[in-house]
């Protein structure tokens, strides 16, 4: 498992909040969007962050963030990029995006729905993904009129679960 030094974490928390930009999702119709749509949205967000920490962490100018970010940040939207399977258990699996720093990997995953489903799916590919990444950023996409998944990540139960996601796997499990 990869170190969680203060600078790591703070560069996963960074790409975890641009992913989840309250621009994004009050935008655009994320409920009738599929997840495709919602990454694409999401990508743009991801390469300003991206270029962003690349700038404060290398003192670099903003041409030069610009093109470290856009080598940087690998999503299945691109038709330039290929992110590679990774074989677990016999079955091929990738995440949605990638974020590659030179000594570090995150991997995210994105699930959008309204049931469990989407929750166990988001968890068992981001431990998965865990493998291989030093870091896993879940993000699931609640379109539940009621945002039954949002509410209930308040609950202890599920806060020691998300809190163990984090400690044991270096998997952010996040809900909007």
């Amino acid at each position: 498992m990869a170190n969680k030094s203060r600078r790591r974490v703070k560069m996963v928390r960074a790409i975890e909040k641009s992913i989840m930009h309250p621009d994004i999702y009050g935008t655009i119709n994320y409920r009738r969007m599929n997840e495709a749509q919602i990454k694409q949205y999401m990508h743009r967000y991801l390469l300003d962050c991206v270029s962003s920490l690349y700038k404060d962490d290398k003192k670099c100018n903003e041409d030069t963030s610009i093109k470290f970010a856009k080598s940087a940040v690998l999503w299945e939207g691109n038709v330039k990029t290929t992110i590679n399977n990774l074989i677990f258990m016999g079955t091929q699996h990738r995440p949605d995006m990638v974020v590659e720093f030179p000594k570090y990997r995150i991997g995210i995953e994105v699930k959008k729905g309204n049931a469990g489903g989407v929750v166990r799916e988001g968890i068992g590919q981001s431990i998965v993904y865990s493998t291989v990444f030093d870091f896993v950023i879940c993000l699931v996409v609640d379109t539940s009129n009621d945002k039954k998944i949002l509410n209930s990540v308040k609950s202890d139960k599920e806060r020691q679960v998300v809190k163990s996601l984090w400690n044991e796997y270096n998997i952010s499990f996040n809900v909007i």
